[in-house]
């Protein structure tokens, strides 16, 4: 996330400002859980589920993906990190996991497509994470 009124670049792993004037200001945001499925993955187990339109009447592309497919076709990144990881190329996708009091859990999406059904342990808890083959992930 990017904050152009501060030019401040935030980690939505930490729910903190990284880069930037608000970096180590102490600010942290509440953390909301999220869901990353599919649409009809979702409309299976929500059908009374209602969505706004992609007609919005903007010569924009609102199809899925869309907003950052050249983003991601590349390895090169919008903002400079100030550490890299070589355990992960930079865009990989991960399913991040947040227990108050532990430090985040962040697993590889390309670990849990080959292991559907995968069994952690972190901080003391036992987690289990169902990924369904539409790509959502159940912990």
């Amino acid at each position: 996330m990017f904050d152009e009124k501060t030019k401040s670049l935030w980690s939505t792993l930490q729910g903190q400002p990284v880069i930037g004037p608000l970096a180590n200001s102490g600010i942290q945001l509440d953390f909301a859980n999220v869901v990353t499925t599919t649409w009809g993955e979702w409309r299976d187990q929500h059908p009374t589920t209602s969505v706004l339109s992609l007609e919005t009447g903007h010569q924009r592309d609102y199809g899925e993906g869309a907003a950052y497919r050249g983003y991601f076709a590349t390895d090169d990144l919008m903002f400079e990190v100030s550490r890299t990881d070589r355990r992960l190329r930079k865009k990989d996708e991960i399913l991040a996991i947040r227990i108050p009091g532990a430090p985040p859990l962040a697993i590889a999406v390309q670990h849990l497509r080959k292991n559907p059904q995968f069994s952690v342990t972190h901080a003391g808890h036992a987690l289990l994470i169902e990924s369904l083959p539409g790509g959502a992930h159940r912990v």
